[in-house]
């Protein structure tokens, strides 16, 4: 018994440090494009803000208050956000790894391959590409997976249930197609006990479900943000998803060069995975725990799919279940039991499969990222400032650059006093969040006025907001098109000419001070006061 006790807490203690030591470089990452929209938002939330009615974006709105929790915890700091990710992470890894022992107590290796391997593959997404929702929901859903096995076994059922229902919900508002989970969580318990034994337990686990999901609906309901939560989630999106992605939707995901080439560690994981389950299958070895998991990756493949963009987060709530049946195979070669050509045999297909995976990886990304790993170590040290660290390295893409806007929020700072407000026409709301200065309206970026499927009174509401608050300063961006987001080829500056009563605002009480990259900036004119929010 103390043996198993010992093992039961070293070795996730282990996995834990390990995890965090793998995802340190992550600390100093700084925000992309879609990260200073939900820092920002989360600064709003914790500020008591409504999501939808107080601020404007289409994701599901647990996500902000993830970025709030950071700012509560760790301060207001690009920073706070990576700390709260790399502990949470390498939470998740621990709970794979419980899961893991589930299927396999004996295989403890098999077990801490699983979670490690999870880590891995996060920390291989670079910093665009973390801190996203696909990979946050992974925590609840794997405290899901695990309470219903402990649920299943007997093991004070009723407890588990009503947690496991709860922490669906909790998945839902980061991405909704994954509340489905709830529906396989509640078919595992039906599969093992029956649908009579089952039901009291089912009814917790719904009732779990309800408190948070439906709790949080009420919230919105009594705070007069449930019509614009309802048009911005059910309606806005699922134009948003006809356009499908940058590759094209799922014709490019079907390319196999360039989805190897983009989603390396995803392919490489879903083939080790692909080889766990046919071996657990034909060894005999496959059970509900195999079960769960498997029907994890296939919600996880639907919620891929329903999306239609196929980013490379987008396949974040793929990588907890593919890390698990991946460790079956990685964990082969050390099996005993298998004679030594086969140990041989998996041995060579795993490292075959890793192998040609990033033999087809980009070389450059593969480089960049081992340069972040080695200026981390110098920025931590306090070698390098992380200011200086963000302008070396040229955190920039197409149509963003960190440095362009670090540079706009350092000039908003240095000529606005703190409860100042300026507007950005444009997706740069990272501004907003670095500057410390607020937007006058909910319009936290413009998409919503720039989609063609956009409702018509946006452009009256922002206008009139700005009319009331009379912003410090307004800054127009050009050469941000975003065509697979907005499904048009304008960019910001061009799309503006489609509201001339917003130019004409503009025109009138508003001079020319220069520019910063794409950024035109026009300061407040002379005895043109507003009430700022």
């Amino acid at each position: 018994m103390e043996h198993r006790t010992r093992h039961s807490l070293l070795v996730p203690a282990l996995l834990f440090g390990l995890s965090c030591l793998v995802l340190a470089p992550t600390v100093i990452y700084p925000f992309g494009r879609d990260q200073g929209i939900f820092g920002y938002a989360g600064h709003l939330a914790r500020a008591g803000g409504v999501p939808f009615k107080d601020f404007w974006d289409p994701k599901p709105p647990a996500l902000y208050y993830v970025y709030a929790l950071a700012e509560l915890l760790f301060g207001r700091s690009m920073a706070s956000i990576r700390i709260l990710d790399l502990l949470w992470q390498a939470a998740t890894a621990v709970l794979i790894f419980w899961i893991r022992r589930r299927a396999n107590p004996r295989r403890i290796d098999a077990a801490f391959a699983a979670g490690l391997v999870y880590i891995l593959a996060y920390a291989s997404m670079g910093w665009w590409n973390t801190a996203q929702p696909d990979y946050f929901l992974n925590l609840p859903l794997a405290g899901a997976v695990l309470l219903t096995l402990r649920a299943c076994a007997g093991d004070r059922a009723r407890g588990c249930s009503f947690s496991v229902g709860a922490l669906a919900a909790c998945a839902f508002y980061l991405k909704y197609p994954m509340g489905a989970m709830l529906l396989v969580c509640a078919g595992c318990l039906v599969w093992r006990r029956g649908a009579r034994g089952a039901a009291v337990d089912i009814a917790a686990m719904a009732a779990g479900f309800a408190v948070v999901a439906g709790g949080y609906a009420l919230y919105l309901a009594c705070v007069g943000a449930w019509r614009e939560f309802w048009y911005a989630e059910f309606v806005w999106v699922r134009q948003y998803a006809r356009l499908g992605g940058m590759a094209g939707g799922a014709a490019g995901f079907l390319r196999l060069r360039d989805l190897l080439n983009s989603h390396v560690s995803v392919v490489a994981l879903g083939v080790l995975a692909l080889a766990g389950g046919i071996r657990a299958t034909t060894g005999g070895r496959s059970g509900l725990p195999a079960a769960l998991v498997s029907l994890w990756a296939v919600v996880a493949a639907i919620n891929l799919y329903i999306q239609n963009k196929f980013y490379l987060y987008h396949f974040g709530p793929l990588l907890a279940p593919f890390a698990i049946g991946a460790s079956t195979a990685l964990a082969a070669p050390f099996d005993r039991r298998m004679r030594p050509a086969f140990r041989f045999a998996a041995a060579a297909f795993a490292a075959g499969v890793v192998g040609t995976s990033f033999a087809f990886a980009n070389p450059r990304y593969n480089a960049y990222c081992v340069r972040v790993y080695v200026d981390t170590v110098r920025v931590l040290a306090g070698r390098e400032s992380p200011a200086g660290y963000y302008r070396n390295v040229r955190f920039t893409s197409d149509d963003f650059s960190l440095p362009a806007n670090l540079a706009v929020a350092e000039h908003f700072a240095r000529c606005t006093a703190p409860g100042d407000t300026v507007f950005i026409w444009g997706y740069e709301t990272v501004v907003y969040f670095l500057a410390g200065r607020d937007c006058p309206t909910r319009f936290i970026h413009n998409f919503p006025l720039r989609c063609p499927w956009g409702s018509a009174r946006f452009g009256d509401e922002l206008l009139a907001s700005l009319d009331r608050a009379r912003p410090n300063y307004i800054a127009l961006l050009e050469n941000d098109p975003v065509w697979w987001a907005t499904g048009t080829r304008e960019d910001s500056l061009e799309a503006l000419r489609r509201y001339p009563a917003l130019e004409q605002f503009i025109a009138s009480r508003y001079i020319p001070e220069g520019r910063i990259e794409d950024f035109l900036l026009f300061r407040r004119r002379e005895g043109e006061d507003g009430d700022a929010r």
